[in-house]
């Protein structure tokens, strides 16, 4: 997938939450590939939601360190 892609389908996942739709859109280009990687990188559904809960989190809290 193209980074354009990787960030779609996380905007994607997060469309349920506008709010942090909203938060993960005001965020930087590079921070949104960063975000973007993290999901779309994870190969299974359960580490993908895992993922998706962190970067949730993170956006919630204004975190912008790295995502492990």
């Amino acid at each position: 997938l193209s980074i354009e892609d990787r960030i779609e389908c996380l905007s994607n996942v997060l469309q349920p939450m506008p709010e942090i739709v909203k938060l993960f859109k005001d965020k930087s280009v590079s921070k949104q590939k960063q975000f973007a990687g993290f999901y779309c990188d994870a190969k299974t559904e359960e580490t993908k939601n895992k993922r998706k809960n962190k970067i949730i989190d993170a956006l919630q809290n204004n975190f912008n360190g790295m995502l492990y």
